[in-house]
């Protein structure tokens, strides 16, 4: 009962997630000084295993490809969350066209 229905206009109220970011990264920095011997070992093993495997020429096309279409669905999401209309409306211009009839 002390539940209100949301009205179809009202604005929806986005919550960040500001804190969560700040929690992982906040718990990365902790484990890294907590474990700073393991750590450095830890990621320099995993760059001495991983780096050779996504250099190898048909996979750096690949991965070069797959991040620059994964920057490419992060931006355009951001641009539709910041807009709220979806379509893009073009001016109507005189076409070429008829301009090539008239001479």
């Amino acid at each position: 009962m002390g539940k209100s229905l949301r009205q179809p206009d009202e604005p929806d109220e986005r919550r960040g997630i500001g804190p969560f970011w700040l929690g992982i990264l906040t718990g990365l920095i902790i484990t890294g000084v907590v474990f700073h011997r393991k750590v450095l070992e830890f990621l320099g093993d995993s760059t001495g295993n991983v780096l050779p495997v996504i250099f190898m020429p048909g996979l750096l096309e690949l991965t070069i490809g797959l991040i620059g279409l994964a920057i490419v669905i992060v931006v355009n999401y951001l641009l539709r969350r910041e807009q709220s209309d979806e379509w893009i409306c073009l001016d109507e211009g005189e076409d070429d066209s008829t301009k090539v009839e008239d001479e």
